[in-house]
């Protein structure tokens, strides 16, 4: 393999490197059986897997409901900000918002593969703009 240009040690930038290895073991993820012992391994004190999905429901509509109003704080803070600064102080914040905006669409359109992130033109004027007040911003 070849080292980065910019790599860190600059010694080894940009230079040749040969690496043995030895594969000592390989392994695969084993799934546990979804049962009263998983179940109690959770802190379910009758092992039963409907009080299981019903503990992991309740844990789901938590975070749910706080994700929610940290993006209302977050939306908020973000146009009170947005009113009271410069353009061009804002413009590496507006950046990470359209980043942002390529992340979500690209994870919606169920995708993981960075290289095939939307192109930023459409995120722009979005990204500058404030959003509309939601429930969670009252």
């Amino acid at each position: 393999m070849k080292f980065p240009a910019n790599y860190g040690a600059a010694e080894l930038a940009g230079k040749d490197a040969e690496f043995d290895l030895t594969v000592k073991s390989v392994e695969e993820p084993v799934l546990p059986a979804v049962d009263e012992t998983f179940a109690q391994s959770f802190g379910i004190g009758d092992g039963s897997l409907s009080a299981l999905r019903a503990e992991v429901q309740k844990s789901m509509e938590r975070e749910s409901a706080d994700c929610r109003a940290q993006q209302g704080c977050a939306r908020r803070c973000s146009r009170r900000w947005r009113a009271t600064t410069s353009s061009t102080c804002r413009s590496p914040w507006v950046d990470e918002q359209i980043q942002q905006l390529q992340y979500d669409l690209l994870q919606r359109m169920g995708r993981s593969d960075v290289s095939q992130l939307p192109p930023r033109d459409p995120f722009v004027e979005p990204a500058q703009r404030p959003r509309e007040a939601g429930p969670a911003d009252r």
